[in-house]
């Protein structure tokens, strides 16, 4: 059996349409949560780093930082992981 390699780098984004300052950034929008699904591709690939960009709004959505939340899902799966 051959060994599967680890993928290179992989990056991603948040829907932007999802995290708009007008009222369509609702709640049951499933826009919202693409970052969870690229994060479980991440979980599954376990590529050597991953990059995903910010997005507006989403520091401050629903009085919580979304970036943070990515960030300690990162940490979770050992990655080293901040936001700047």
């Amino acid at each position: 059996m051959v060994p599967r390699a680890r993928p290179t780098p992989a990056s991603g984004a948040p829907s932007c349409a999802r995290w708009r300052t007008i009222p369509r950034r609702s709640a049951s929008n499933p826009r919202g949560n693409l970052y969870l699904r690229y994060l479980e591709y991440v979980r599954v690939l376990r590529p050597l780093a991953c990059l995903i960009e910010n997005v507006p709004d989403i520091l401050h959505y629903a009085h919580t930082n979304i970036a943070q939340e990515i960030v300690d899902a990162l940490d979770v799966l050992g990655y080293v992981a901040a936001t700047r």
